[in-house]
């Protein structure tokens, strides 16, 4: 998220929330309960796989996409955002 956040200039703070405590707009139906890291030594290795792309230029071009179909899709809910964000401030 961090640089997420510096590839488009963002200099605000990351929070991590309970689920609880934001709005149904702002859940995702994922399972974090479980790690979702995973190595690529082995393709590495076996495959001698090296990025096309550096991995700045590579983010920059997926948060350039993000932001297009973002856009396109119509507007989020600030509104429920803000009052989301309250609460968490209000308990930290």
């Amino acid at each position: 998220m961090r640089r997420i956040a510096q590839t488009v200039g963002w200099s605000g703070r990351i929070i991590a929330a309970p689920r609880d405590l934001l709005p149904e707009s702002l859940r995702l139906p994922y399972d974090w309960r479980h790690h979702l890291a995973g190595g690529t030594e082995r393709m590495r290795a076996e495959l001698d796989f090296v990025e096309p792309v550096a991995a700045d230029a590579a983010l920059k071009h997926a948060v350039e996409w993000e932001q297009q179909q973002t856009a396109s899709a119509g507007a989020c809910d600030y509104a429920a955002e803000d009052e989301a964000l309250r609460r968490i401030e209000r308990l930290l």
